[in-house]
């Protein structure tokens, strides 16, 4: 009997539960933590060898607009916006593994969407 409770306990998902994202925006990057969660997955995919994803986000633009002005015209441009993060893929606590992802868009929620891809991919293909 305890043999077979052992294999059962073995066998148990919790060895391949999900694990959980979480997000780290410094001062000065003008982007909300909630903001950034709110288009990421919720966990860690269940299989992978990582029980915890820290995101560190180092750089954010929401693109730069150009005005150039000449004697008889004005000429604008948009620059896409873009991300930059830093990925850190931990087990158990230990650092295991670093990933750079980096976004762009052309508006706000376009770059997050962009990153939210990215990490899904990266996620997707440990």
């Amino acid at each position: 009997m305890k043999l077979y409770i052992a294999l059962l306990l073995s066998l148990s998902p919790i060895a391949n539960q999900a694990g959980e994202i979480t997000v780290i925006v410094p001062p000065g990057v003008n982007l909300g933590r909630q903001e950034v969660m709110g288009f990421l997955p919720k966990s860690v995919p269940a299989g992978t060898p990582y029980n915890r994803v820290e995101i560190v986000i180092y750089y954010f633009s929401e693109g730069i607009e150009k005005f150039i002005y000449n004697e008889n015209s004005m000429q604008e441009t948009m620059n896409r916006g873009s991300i930059r993060a830093l990925i850190k893929l931990k087990n158990e606590g230990v650092l295991r593994k670093v990933l750079f992802i980096e976004a762009d868009g052309s508006n706000r929620e376009d770059i997050l969407k962009n990153l939210a891809l990215k990490l899904s991919k990266a996620l997707a293909g440990l």
